[in-house]
């Protein structure tokens, strides 16, 4: 009897672990000929700071806290940045077919956060429990679709936001400042 209850929980353990891996969210794909960026943020700093995110000078829409924001777009050279306290760039070599994830991470600033955009190395040591993180939040996330409606500002407001913001991105190449890359073999 005690070895049959013993198979029992072995099964009932097998079967449990299987379920879990068959009910665990992967990564949603681009449509055909496109590409997929995920900007995530994580749930623990910076809890009222709302990030603001552009592809060039194209407003995609605010990212708080626990959330994310998914962009679907043409492939090839991208310019994407944020705004908090500072901006901060992000310049991308996007491939068709491939799903690219980006960290927007909030850091303490002067009079409020300050952000940094992190993307995903696959060559990272660590590239596959990274990865499963971030499956992770986005699952318990607010997913948010790249939509210019989401802030409640006006147009004249992301437009002075747009002219600072390549201004900055101006100076910084004069300046031959370094600037983060996204290649477009750093995909999921």
């Amino acid at each position: 009897m005690l070895i049959v209850m013993r198979i029992f929980k072995l099964l009932l353990c097998m079967l449990s672990f299987i379920c879990t891996l068959a009910s665990a969210q992967q990564l949603p794909a681009p449509a055909a000929g496109k590409a997929l960026v995920i900007f995530e943020r994580p749930p623990v700093a910076a809890l009222a700071v709302q990030i603001r995110l552009f592809d060039s000078s194209k407003y995609m829409g605010l990212i708080g806290a626990g959330g994310h924001l998914v962009y679907e777009c043409a492939p090839g050279k991208k310019l994407f940045w944020a705004t908090a306290e500072n901006r901060d760039f992000l310049e991308a070599d996007l491939a068709a077919g491939q799903v690219y994830l980006v960290q927007a991470l909030a850091t303490p600033g002067a009079m409020q956060a300050r952000v940094k955009l992190l993307p995903y190395d696959p060559k990272n040591k660590r590239a596959e429990k990274i990865k499963q993180q971030f499956i992770k939040r986005i699952d318990k996330g607010k997913e948010k679709k790249a939509d210019p409606s989401m802030d409640d500002r006006n147009e004249a407001v992301i437009s002075e936001a747009v002219t600072h913001g390549l201004q900055r991105y101006s100076t910084l190449k004069e300046k031959n400042k370094k600037i983060t890359q996204l290649t477009a073999d750093m995909h999921t």
